[in-house]
């Protein structure tokens, strides 16, 4: 596999993907050696996802939203409406899951569980 960088301080790389030797697209993944394994460990346990954790994470992780917006194509105000918990400003939740989902897996987070989490908290906002 082959890895592409996407920043100067080796932490989002872009590796493609294949399924029965056609390439599928690509996996977009955050890393750094340096993170502390106790937090990453405690990150991973964490079960209730909504933006303001997430924004914390990609904090941590030292990845800018113009960062994620570049990469992932998801426009910033959608970005920052999710960070904020701002349902009002996303687009219906299987859009706004979708967008979650890009956005876990750039931070290095479990994609479905964190879209599955995000959803059902816009579900009993909209209630």
């Amino acid at each position: 596999l082959q890895a592409t960088l996407l920043n100067e301080d080796a932490t989002l790389f872009r590796r493609k993907y294949y399924i029965n030797g056609a390439h599928m697209g690509f996996i977009m993944y955050a890393t750094d050696p340096n993170l502390d394994p106790e937090v990453e460990e405690y990150i991973k346990s964490v079960e209730l996802i909504d933006g303001p954790f997430l924004k914390t994470v990609r904090e941590y992780k030292g990845i800018s939203i113009d960062q994620i917006a570049s990469i992932t194509k998801i426009g910033g105000h959608h970005l920052a409406a999710i960070e904020n918990n701002d349902f009002t400003q996303l687009p219906p939740v299987v859009f706004s899951k979708a967008f979650v989902k890009q956005y876990a897996q750039l931070v290095g987070l479990d994609p479905q569980k964190c879209s599955d989490s995000y959803a059902d908290l816009m579900k009993k906002e909209q209630k």
